[in-house]
């Protein structure tokens, strides 16, 4: 609730994820019950993220982002096998 709210196109400025796959993702968030639209289009994290990811803590937060960094280089070819 402390967030400022977000729109699909700022999230794709912020990203440069293009807005249309933004706008399709955040639809998906939506129907998770974890992003909440309010009248003006603007766009809020909600609680049911914290019931879901509730153990998803900042340690485990950061080996995902470690993984997913390596996903997305095996995805790009750019992954050293050696490593």
């Amino acid at each position: 609730e402390h967030l400022r709210p977000a729109n699909a196109l700022s999230i794709a400025h912020a990203t440069g994820i293009p807005r249309e796959t933004v706008r399709r993702k955040v639809e998906k968030l939506i129907e998770k019950g974890w992003v909440q639209r309010d009248e003006r289009g603007h766009l809020f994290i909600t609680t049911q993220v914290r019931e879901d990811l509730g153990e998803f803590d900042r340690e485990e937060t950061v080996r995902f982002s470690l993984a997913a960094g390596a996903v997305l280089k095996v995805m790009e070819g750019e992954f050293d096998e050696s490593k």
